[in-house]
């Protein structure tokens, strides 16, 4: 079976859909710094407003 992240790539890239996954799951545990994505989080979540 395909996971959330499997599903999530194949319409967006990793880094996006991880992005996307500790958003909705508002995982207060771990740090979006612990993501370790390219960009910084300010920029995601503008990615995330303009879909």
């Amino acid at each position: 079976m395909n996971s959330l992240l499997d599903k999530l790539c194949s319409a967006t890239d990793k880094e996006h859909a991880l992005f996307l996954i500790w958003h909705n799951n508002k995982q207060e545990d771990k740090k979006f710094k612990d993501l370790e994505l390219p960009l910084s989080k300010d920029i995601y979540e503008e990615w995330l407003i303009t879909l």
